[in-house]
């Protein structure tokens, strides 16, 4: 179970926030929820279970959209946590979307390659391919690795990027999946400033 934490201590990131779009009191962000682009259809590995795998098929799941690149060292244990928060926390209704975005390789050698880490890695959870950056430009998000945030209603919640840190998107997770559907409260997400952001860039990735 996700350990309780105060609204004041729930995120602190470790190198950038684009929007947190549940705290309409930030500087520079709207206070109207957007709903989460869609995924185009694309080369995908675990969604069997889905008949067509959408964004809006998995409606009433929080989910978690995890760009990555396999070619990048900093995504490989960013990789490794993804799976370990899916198998502890999926039965609670959480879904994560791996969204692989190939940097250096072809297209089809990206899809080589992640069906090659899904073998030898056990990776359990959907992973779709982002041909042309499709996925990565609806989202606004150009960094690997980073999390986008969608709550049970389809809704936006946060985008981060950079070094990140897995206990406190566990705490975020964890508030989430509480609401069962339910407004989201103000104050959920609480910055850093950017001093402190690269302060903990520099300390290294204490998430991992």
């Amino acid at each position: 179970m996700p350990r309780a934490v105060s609204t004041a201590s729930l995120l602190s990131v470790s190198f950038s926030v684009s929007c947190l779009l549940a705290a309409p009191s930030l500087a520079g962000c709207s206070p109207a929820l957007r709903r989460a682009p869609e995924i185009p259809h694309t080369v995908s590995f675990n969604t069997h279970a889905y008949d067509r795998f959408s964004i809006k098929e998995l409606r009433g799941k929080v989910v978690v959209l995890f760009f990555w690149s396999g070619s990048s060292v900093v995504c490989r244990p960013a990789v490794d946590r993804m799976n370990r928060l899916y198998e502890a926390y999926r039965t609670q209704g959480l879904e994560i979307v791996g969204v692989h975005a190939p940097e250096w390789e072809s297209f089809q050698g990206a899809a080589h390659d992640v069906y090659e880490d899904l073998q030898t890695r056990a990776i359990r959870f959907p992973v779709v391919l982002d041909e042309g950056g499709r996925i990565q430009a609806a989202y606004g998000t150009f960094v690997v690795p980073s999390v986008c945030l969608v709550d049970r209603n389809g809704f936006v919640r946060a985008q981060l990027t950079g070094v990140l840190d897995f206990d406190q998107i566990e705490a975020v997770l964890g508030q989430l999946l509480s609401e069962d559907g339910r407004p989201a409260p103000e104050g959920l997400f609480t910055p850093t400033t950017e001093k402190e952001r690269f302060k903990r860039y520099e300390e290294g990735p204490s998430g991992y």
